[in-house]
């Protein structure tokens, strides 16, 4: 079991975070083999430094007792993946905001360059997102500094490379929750001192951080990390909108608060549900855990969920803060204190909604709950049953990147990948991803008027609309109703277009003053007629 524990481990570990490390862009980078040589050298770095016997390690820890051998290797295995993630995701910053340049030669392969310029963001693409990780990794490492498992010298440097980044990101959020590292250095009196020092310097490392992006921007030099977030608040530049949709989620629970929107409901309901006031860009939750959970399941069983998910929580708070051996305590309460990151991220957007945050979380509870035995003698059949459920997770990986192919080749065509129509039609078959070939099929649709639709667009637009309803999907819908013009159509198709109206969306503008056109047909002038009553977002699906 050594060597399982020692490499394989910590390759399926390290899945979990993997997607912070791999490139998005406009089209999905997974297939470049960097990302896979990446993953594996990330994956023996957890092995070597993680779940190695400490019989194997150079330097024994001094403040705590011998360690039990039959400890699970989970703890140190979360610990040691989230570490790698943040500290290459810091790295990853630096190069994105201070060296730019650097990234438009071949290291431009292996680094994606920030779409928001002066701010990192990350292979995440959001800066918010990319604040949480480097938190998380901020948090392992203190972790890994508590055990004495880095050189002398490595824990400020990688804790002042994870603080930098933080600021390089300019997410408040993320520079808010710097505090929960003095904050365990100041709960915790069991960790060594020379780790609770590091705790309560990262905030000074922070600040020094912010400090010397003001003086730069204020000698003429670029505005970086947050002072860009600060300067583009001030101007009006940006708006998260983020009051807006929590004003509108509250109104969807009011209009529906027994049973809410239903799963997978949120951004068909909120779109199509008129709202004096939304923001301008399509949203595909509420912004936050609480407001969304409750929107999508109803007041009972939300709160239900969420009396469940603090029994649970208070539960792991007890475990991980009663426990007796320190080497394993520390690890778990680095866990704890993960659980605080993502919670007070989840507060303010949906972290959660994402893989590459809630499988580690997922991870990072079960560690605090204490639900990984020692792996013994007796528990050998559950490390078998782990390693076939590990091989299984891998299998169905492989089968979703070749479903993901597919469908990525609708929007991205390689040689010989054949016309669009065919790549549309291919895509519909897939299992995991059809929905986003339903939304190709949607959006280039031709309708002539008074015509019905191609029997394979039929179910296209409601499909689609489980993708993201947003305005490109939705001037489409509302042509294709118009053009059709059966019993409802048209009002319908007013209806989306009243809505789109609220949004205000630059994209949409032309579209919605088509009737102002004297070239415009006529059947399009429904873009400027009220509708004649009142629709539901829940009549739009299914209508076909």
């Amino acid at each position: 079991m050594r060597l399982t524990h020692r490499f394989v481990l910590p390759v399926l570990g390290l899945l979990s975070a993997s997607p912070a490390l791999v490139p998005t862009g406009p089209a999905p980078l997974v297939t470049a083999p960097a990302e896979l040589w990446a993953l594996a050298v990330a994956g023996l770095v957890a092995g070597v430094l993680g779940v190695r016997s400490w019989q194997e390690a150079p330097v024994q820890v001094a403040a705590f007792p011998a360690p039990d051998q039959r400890r699970s290797p989970w703890p140190m295995l979360l610990i040691t993946a989230v570490a790698v993630a943040g500290l290459l995701s810091a790295a990853i910053s630096v190069l994105q905001v201070l060296l730019p340049q650097a990234l438009e030669g071949p290291l431009g392969q292996w680094v994606q360059a920030s779409h928001d310029p002066g701010r990192a963001v990350g292979h995440l693409r959001q800066p918010n997102h990319l604040a949480t990780l480097l938190l998380w990794g901020a948090l392992a490492w203190a972790v890994l500094h508590a055990l004495a498992r880095l050189p002398r010298g490595a824990g400020v440097a990688g804790m002042a490379l994870l603080m930098v980044a933080v600021v390089l990101s300019g997410s408040r959020t993320g520079l808010l929750g710097v505090a929960l590292l003095p904050l365990w250095a100041l709960l915790d009196r069991r960790l060594p001192m020379h780790t609770r020092g590091l705790l309560f310097a990262a905030p000074l490392m922070a600040a020094a951080t912010v400090w010397a992006l003001v003086e730069s921007a204020a000698q003429g030099g670029p505005a970086l990390g947050v002072v860009t977030r600060l300067e583009q608040v001030q101007s009006g530049e940006v708006s998260s909108g983020r009051w807006a949709i929590w004003a509108n989620a509250l109104a969807l629970i009011g209009q529906q608060p027994w049973t809410g929107v239903g799963l997978g409901h949120f951004n068909i309901a909120w779109t199509l549900t008129p709202m004096s006031e939304r923001p301008g860009e399509p949203f595909g939750h509420a912004h936050s855990l609480p407001l969304h959970l409750l929107t999508v399941l109803g007041l009972p069983l939300g709160l239900a969920f969420f009396a469940a998910a603090g029994y649970g929580l208070l539960a792991a708070t007890r475990r991980v803060w009663s426990a007796a051996e320190e080497a394993d305590a520390v690890q778990r309460r680095g866990a704890w204190l993960m659980l605080l990151a993502v919670g007070w991220h989840s507060l303010l957007e949906f972290p959660l909604w994402y893989a590459y945050f809630s499988l580690p979380t997922a991870l990072a509870l079960a560690v605090c709950l204490g639900w990984d035995r020692p792996w013994g003698k007796a528990a050998r059949w559950q490390a078998l049953l782990l390693m076939v459920a590990g091989a299984a997770a891998l299998a169905v990986a492989a089968w979703a990147y070749a479903d993901l192919r597919t469908v990525r080749a609708i929007y991205s065509p390689t040689a010989g990948a054949g016309p669009l129509a065919l790549r549309i039609e291919r895509g519909e078959q897939a299992t995991w991803f059809s929905d986003q070939a339903h939304y190709a099929r949607a959006v280039t649709l031709q309708p002539e008027p008074g015509q019905p639709w191609a029997g394979a667009s039929d179910h296209s637009f409601e499909r689609a609309s489980h993708v993201l309803l947003d305005p490109r999907l939705m001037m489409a819908w509302a042509n294709a109703l118009a053009a059709r013009n059966g019993p409802g159509d048209r009002d319908r198709a007013r209806h989306l277009a009243a809505r789109l109206r609220e949004f205000q969306h630059p994209a949409a503008q032309s579209w919605l003053q088509a009737c102002t056109d004297p070239q415009t047909p006529t059947w399009r002038h429904f873009v400027c007629e009220a509708p004649q009553r009142p629709w539901t977002w829940r009549e739009f699906l299914g209508a076909h």
